[in-house]
């Protein structure tokens, strides 16, 4: 995703109707966040954007990594729901990084999961990234509160899979060294 010059902010989704939930990369800056509406998403974002331009930090770029609701029929206003909810979100932000330009990829979990169970694919990933997982859930903005655990882990994989560390099915793309 993108080049070395750009500073790329990255920002991963996993769609819930109760709450925004995301993942943010953005070099020294990672955090977990779970907020519960449109306000609050861009009080966020606002902050992280001051903060940014404080520290002559401020993004080239903006990585929205989405994972796209699936439509199993009986479902479909709520996934109507949950589409309106990503075009909120986006445009949130967008609105709080006037001038930087946004990319969007959006990701069905048949994309990166396969048909592999959310479970193991997630175990696989916390063999690996257990204790930044677990720092990053300890340190997470959160006015929900409300167990998204597992929707926050999947936030963290989206960003392994687009940043191409994580193949499909959670097959990590180089060996790990274990110690």
């Amino acid at each position: 995703m993108g080049t070395e010059a750009e500073r790329k902010l990255t920002i991963t989704c996993d769609p819930d109707t109760k709450a925004y939930i995301f993942y943010v990369n953005y070099t020294y800056h990672e955090q977990f966040v779970q907020v519960k509406d449109e306000k609050e998403l861009s009080e966020y974002f606002r902050s992280l954007a001051t903060s940014l331009i404080q520290r002559n930090r401020f993004p080239t770029v903006l990585y929205f990594i989405i994972e796209t609701p699936v439509n199993y029929g009986a479902a479909s206003s709520l996934v109507a729901k949950l589409k309106e909810k990503i075009v909120t979100f986006v445009d949130t932000i967008k609105n709080e990084f006037k001038g930087v330009d946004g990319k969007i990829i959006l990701l069905s979990p048949q994309q990166y999961k396969g048909s592999v169970p959310k479970q193991i694919y997630q175990n696989r990933v916390m063999k690996v990234y257990e204790d930044k997982i677990h720092d990053l859930l300890l340190n997470r903005v959160d006015s929900v509160k409300d167990d998204c655990k597992a929707d926050l882990i999947d936030c963290f994989c989206l960003f392994l899979y687009a940043d191409g560390e994580l193949k499909k099915g959670g097959i990590f793309a180089k060996p790990i060294k274990h110690s």
